[in-house]
């Protein structure tokens, strides 16, 4: 039982090289999800805590790295390079919404 693989799917390393797959630990991840928001800009950012065969042990250290230090200094990145979340944004969901309001912090 389990997810066959993609014939079609690069192997797991090329995806590290090409960064299509960000892993290992906080101190090799935060330079390049930087590098990511720097030239994406995106205003949402999605995080896969795991796939595949991990065990119980390491998904919890994946959850518990992501969120003790991952996620707060991808803020902080956000903050200083001046990316807004859509709630911030106050951007619209359809034609008719109204032009977003200025950011809070006036950026």
């Amino acid at each position: 039982m389990g997810r066959g693989s993609n014939p079609l799917a690069a192997a797991f390393e090329d995806q590290i090289c090409d960064h299509q797959i960000i892993a290992w630990s906080p101190k090799t991840v935060l330079p390049k999800l930087r590098r990511l928001l720097e030239e994406t800009r995106p205003s949402i950012l999605g995080f896969w805590a795991s796939d595949g065969f991990v065990s119980n042990v390491d998904t919890t250290t994946c959850i518990r790295l992501l969120g003790q230090e991952v996620l707060p200094a991808v803020r902080e990145m956000g903050k200083e390079l001046g990316l807004w979340s859509p709630f911030e944004a106050n951007s619209p969901v359809g034609i008719s919404q109204p032009a977003p309001a200025v950011h809070p912090n006036g950026a």
